[in-house]
């Protein structure tokens, strides 16, 4: 709590679950962001555990895990969500979404500008497969009406946050 509310420094917080079948690819993307601005005194990186560790009382309500959230310097009880759905959760969206949230300039060496727009040649093939019709989606298999005690536990613990987070939002109103 005490680095996420450092009001010297902008703190990028991705909250996990360690049996997230992306888990792994999303820490790799992290990584790459937090190696390229390592050098920069105002920002930090983190990731935390959102299942084994419990949430202090005074913190924010995240949401559901997995969730980036910038808890940035001029404005710590007002954090910010980062939206994986629009462009992926790459440490390319990732940077763009940090330099337009930070209270502090932010440069990164080592994900340079130009590494964040596509080459030419992707513009052409994305315009080549856009007038092709989306996949279709299967349908989600049902549940297995056998859950393993665990997931059991955590579809409790899942519906107890939404719960707590649909009364702070009446509370709010």
């Amino acid at each position: 709590m005490e680095t996420v509310m450092d009001y010297g420094r902008d703190v990028v917080v991705h909250f996990y679950a360690p049996f997230d079948e992306k888990w792994d690819e999303d820490e790799f993307e992290l990584e790459k962001v937090a190696e390229a601005v390592e050098s920069a005194p105002a920002l930090k990186i983190t990731k935390i555990n959102g299942i084994s560790n419990e949430k202090p009382s005074d913190f924010p309500e995240v949401g559901y895990i997995p969730c980036t959230w910038m808890f940035p310097a001029n404005d710590k009880h007002n954090p910010r969500y980062f939206n994986k759905t629009i462009g992926g959760f790459t440490a390319e969206n990732l940077l763009k979404w940090i330099k337009a949230e930070a209270s502090h300039p932010v440069e990164a060496p080592g994900l340079s500008d130009t590494a964040m727009e596509p080459p030419p040649d992707a513009e052409m093939e994305k315009a080549a497969t856009t007038s092709k019709p989306p996949p279709v989606q299967q349908p989600k298999p049902k549940p297995n009406p056998q859950k393993s005690k665990s997931k059991a536990k955590l579809d409790d613990v899942m519906k107890e946050l939404n719960n707590l987070r649909k009364e702070m939002k009446k509370d709010e109103l």
